[in-house]
């Protein structure tokens, strides 16, 4: 099997990014991205506490640990995940920072306002058409955590920044599933109960690849590749997820449950390039699946399955990795199971819902008189200073001021003020 590559490069090396690496899908480290913005202040415990210790954080289990409550064999029955703490960053570093066997993390949090004042938006995670949206959230934990293997299901790139800290990434092609074996989005190999020789050579067998991130830098994470990620010690990061495009938003979580078989399927359509279509075999697929979607369906279960079969019988068709896994058990009962929980906490799958090439490709309307009105006020109410506001509008969705927003941009900004990560801004960090 190939072998995935992680290249590397400085902050001076980022030119023609989209070309050499986001397009190819090709991982990249890039060293000392914010070496020279007000964010390196952050990269020792004493410069976060003293830049980002009132941040606030929702402090909660460790993520896997969380899934565990879902399953049949988890915790006791009827027992509940514990509600999620909302702390300052100062209280989780006094509290589990320093704590090797605690699970308590901070994941997927809206990076507060403070936290967005500190650095700049790389251009290459700008917005290249009306189509693209961007997101950013934070994580934190202490050492001897981990992300478990996975890979996300909203197809788009991500760039994962290093604040402070150390974290040690794994990566793994769509090809590798087979070697992981998956039920949904995640693996069942635990990297994480592996030493350090067993792990070294499980992964070159699957064809990943592995490096390490330090505070200021920042790798380049494909759409739908598997990672695994450990902290080495304790560590702050945040995402910026940039650059889907209208095929690869309708091939993900906003209309199907992924598994290995959508995620071989339609990992090459993050190849487009902004603004281009597809090619005839790609638009093939997207035929396919229109017509699955489209037909009548007695229920959402059966729309479900009919929808996994379709993936599946492409999967086959095309020649992608082999279905059977390496083990001697297949996990589908315990994917369908997963899935039907799931299925049930969102409105995914409903028989009468309709796409076509005409929605996929629709472009989001522009904010509304009402939404730039609510903005203003809210902005006004809160405090922000024009250089606040523009940097959080920049750093948030890659626009330059509320007006470039788009309706659902300016929805994401007004709840953004009403969390507690807008709500409460600090003095912006010239």
């Amino acid at each position: 099997m190939a072998r995935l590559q992680i290249d590397e490069i400085t902050a001076d090396d980022t030119a023609g990014f989209w070309d050499r690496y986001v397009l190819p899908r090709r991982p990249v480290v890039i060293r000392g991205i914010y070496a020279d913005q007000p964010l390196a202040e952050a990269a020792t415990l004493d410069g976060a506490r003293r830049l980002l210790g009132s941040m606030p954080v929702l402090i909660q289990d460790e993520y896997t640990r969380q899934i565990d409550y879902l399953r049949e064999s988890g915790p006791a029955v009827g027992e509940q995940p514990p509600e999620p703490v909302l702390g300052t960053l100062a209280e989780y570093l006094d509290g589990f920072g320093d704590l090797r066997k605690s699970r308590k993390v901070v994941t997927e949090w809206d990076v507060p306002a403070v936290l967005l004042s500190l650095f700049t938006l790389p251009e290459f995670c700008r917005p290249k058409t009306p189509a693209h949206s961007l997101f950013v959230h934070m994580f934190l934990a202490g050492p001897a955590n981990w992300a478990h293997v996975h890979f996300d299901m909203d197809q788009r790139h991500v760039l994962l920044a290093q604040v402070f800290g150390s974290k040690k990434v794994t990566l793994f092609s769509p090809s590798s599933s087979p070697w992981l074996h998956p039920f949904g989005n995640f693996g069942s190999v635990c990297l994480q109960a592996m030493d350090e020789d067993e792990r070294s050579a499980f992964v070159e067998a699957a064809g990943g690849a592995t490096t390490v991130i330090h505070p200021t830098d920042a790798i380049y994470i494909p759409p739908l590749l598997w990672h695994y990620l450990d902290y080495l010690d304790l560590g702050a990061s945040f995402n910026i997820r940039f650059g889907r495009n209208p095929y690869s938003r309708f091939l993900s979580v906003e209309n199907f449950l992924a598994d290995q078989y959508l995620q071989a399927v339609a990992e090459p359509f993050a190849g487009i390039a902004p603004g281009a279509e597809p090619d005839a075999a790609q638009r093939e697929v997207i035929d396919e699946v229109l017509e699955a979607f489209n037909h009548d369906y007695a229920s959402r279960e059966d729309k479900y399955r009919r929808m996994q079969a379709v993936f599946r019988d492409l999967h086959r068709r095309q020649g992608l990795e082999p279905e059977l896994p390496l083990f001697l058990f297949p996990l589908d009962r315990e994917t369908e199971r997963y899935d039907l929980i799931r299925l049930n906490g969102n409105f995914l799958y409903r028989p009468g819902a309709r796409a076509s090439w005409e929605t996929i490709t629709a472009v989001d309307p522009a904010a509304s008189p009402a939404q730039l009105r609510g903005l203003e006020q809210r902005l006004a109410s809160l405090g922000y200073s024009s250089e606040l506001t523009e940097k959080v509008l920049f750093n948030k969705f890659g626009r330059f001021a509320p007006d470039e927003l788009t309706r659902e941009e300016a929805s994401r900004m007004l709840a953004f003020l009403r969390s507690p990560s807008g709500a409460a801004p600090t003095a912006f960090a010239a």
